[in-house]
């Protein structure tokens, strides 16, 4: 292929030709040790990584790659050319921050100065159909604010404005209502500001933290940390919490600004290929923009924008958006290295396929298959919507049970169906009569026929009620920290940026052959969950036919409470909201 500017003099410059070198020592046989390149720049790539297989690093000649990862083996940051980039996610694992900062190392006699480690790039995710990107300390670069908008998951068009009514950040209302989650900013910018600065700890540099200030000075242009809080500087009323798939709500935000705000005229189309990679990109007026083509795992082999059209939208191969910073894909569940053909993690269920290494992508055939983002939840022959971390196509589903692909989790009937697995009900008579559905008899089929499963959730202070993902639960137990959730001693739960109060926990006791009522040994069991909540009951469902609570009094104290049928408690007859509310448990 030749073309000016792409094969100079009509020789391929281009280094294709990798050789990997694997690891031999036992359990690691999967993991790439370094890999040779060949051509006409050779050098070696060396690699390293943490405890949990995520890979920690990438050496060459010429850098040096850091990579930091949570336990869930979400990226959390990356030092990379002299930048280090920061990742935040909601509860669901949803991305819902990124930002880049330059880190150039100054010395002064010898010793190294603090560098201004400011935010340089930032983007914040409203939900799937609506981003913000911004530059700082650029005059001529203004916020962008991009709708995008899908025919099932595919993303076919996005609308690009650049003018400050748009941030959702500023939004009171939509439709003249107010809009129904509270963002106290300053504590939400602090509690990022807060990992941020962990992240640059991780990595042994410096953190200034003068952007916390006027950091774009001396253009005086808001930022990420500053850009349109409201002036009281005590939080507003904004768009925050429900990134479901369906766009309604990213609409109704756009409309509601467009009285004010400069008509939208910037559009631009995706033309894609059988895997949903971006080839052409096109304008309104049918004109080229940009055009790309790929080697077969991703990496691009042509990347030719066009002279004053190239909008600069990151969504590339599969459809996916490329993080310029690192290089990396984010596939939702994980990210995706198109460079060295594979994933940095290892693939969660490596269990099921031994002989496949962790870290492949799409088994080795990404011409024909492509990588799911891991939206496990189906219809199982009962009827009932469940959720396992095995099933992410139709093909990992027995006969009668329907695979529900949905991309950011879905709703039925006031019923929000999370990406994580957890289930969140705005009745609790629902939740509960869900809960032992579930536990007695939805579980009692199979291996688990003579004990069912334990279920739980939390009942939130809001009037709703949370159930927990089950797949990790035993016939007595509920896993609450192994699906990331954790309590605290002033009530609240906490799942990744997640804060939400609560007035106690309820789970199920349907085995037969374990005690019906709450467990208190030794301060542990249920006893040692109100502990840990501050003194908040926990209910138990149990097998006896009867609903019971017990809560700490302090210590090793506690106080039990027979509520009443559990029947009663299914049907409604009773709720457990207006007596935990004002019961003095502590």
């Amino acid at each position: 292929m030749e073309q000016n500017g792409l094969v100079p003099n009509g020789v391929n410059t281009y280094n294709s030709t990798y050789t990997y070198h694997y690891k031999t020592n036992s359990g690691k046989k999967f993991q790439i040790a370094k890999v040779s390149e060949v051509g006409s720049n050779p050098q070696t790539h060396t690699f390293r990584y943490d405890k949990n297989g995520c890979i920690d690093s990438i050496g060459t000649p010429y850098n040096h790659v850091r990579y930091l990862w949570d336990e869930e083996s979400r990226l959390l940051a990356a030092s990379y050319n002299g930048y280090v980039s920061s990742y935040i996610y909601d509860a669901d694992g949803n991305r819902t921050v990124k930002l880049s900062a330059p880190y150039e190392a100054v010395y002064t006699n010898s010793a190294e100065a603090t560098p201004p480690s400011d935010t340089l790039h930032y983007t914040f995710y409203v939900g799937p159909h609506y981003t913000v990107t911004g530059t700082t300390g650029s005059e001529d670069v203004e916020p962008r604010y991009v709708k995008h908008f899908f025919i099932g998951n595919k993303r076919v068009a996005s609308k690009i404005a650049n003018a400050p009514g748009y941030d959702p950040r500023g939004i009171t209302t939509v439709a003249g209502k107010s809009i129904y989650v509270k963002v106290d900013y300053p504590v939400k910018y602090g509690e990022q500001k807060a990992q941020v600065s962990g992240n640059y700890t991780n990595f042994a540099m410096p953190y200034s933290n003068i952007d916390m200030n006027n950091y774009d000075y001396p253009f005086n242009r808001p930022g990420y940390w500053n850009g349109c809080v409201p002036p009281n500087n005590t939080g507003t009323v904004v768009v925050m919490g429900n990134r479901d798939s369906e766009s309604e709500e990213t609409d109704s935000i756009v409309e509601s600004e467009q009285r004010t705000s400069p008509v939208e005229n910037l559009s631009f189309f995706y033309h894609t290929d059988h895997l949903g990679s971006t080839n052409l990109v096109t304008d309104r007026g049918r004109s080229l923009c940009h055009a790309t083509e790929y080697l077969p795992y991703g990496e691009e082999f042509v990347d030719l924008p066009t002279s004053g059209g190239d909008p600069g939208l990151p969504f590339k191969f599969n459809g996916k958006e490329r993080d310029s910073e690192t290089g990396l894909l984010y596939y939702g569940a994980r990210y995706y290295m198109p460079k060295y053909c594979q994933w940095p993690t290892c693939d969660p269920m490596e269990l099921k396929y031994p002989g496949v290494s962790s870290y492949a992508y799409c088994m080795g055939n990404p011409v024909r298959l492509i990588d799911p983002n891991g939206m496990d939840w189906y219809q199982d022959t009962d009827g009932t919507y469940q959720y396992s971390p095995s099933v992410h196509s139709q093909k990992d589903l027995s006969r009668g049970q329907i695979y529900l692909w949905k991309e950011k989790g879905f709703q039925k009937t006031g019923v929000y169906y999370r990406k994580d697995g957890s289930i969140l009900f705005s009745s609790e008579t629902k939740a509960y009569r869900r809960m032992w559905s579930q536990a007695d008899k939805h579980y009692r089929r199979g291996k688990e026929t003579k004990s069912g499963r334990e279920t739980g959730g939390f009942i939130l202070k809001n009037g709703g009620v949370l159930l927990l993902p089950e797949y990790h639960n035993d016939r007595e137990t509920s896993a609450i920290e192994k699906y990331g959730y954790k309590v605290t001693k002033q009530g609240i739960l906490i799942h990744g940026e997640e804060r939400l109060p609560i007035v106690g926990q309820i789970h199920t006791h349907q085995d037969r052959s374990y005690r019906a009522d709450p467990s208190y040994i030794g301060g542990k069991g249920d006893l040692g969950l109100s502990i840990q909540m501050g003194g908040l009951p926990v209910v138990v469902m149990g097998h006896d036919k009867q609903v019971r609570a017990i809560y700490s009094a302090g210590g090793n104290k506690y106080s039990t409470i027979l509520i009443g049928n559990r029947q009663d408690l299914i049907n409604g007859t009773i709720k457990l909201q207006p007596w935990l509310k004002t019961y003095p448990t502590k």
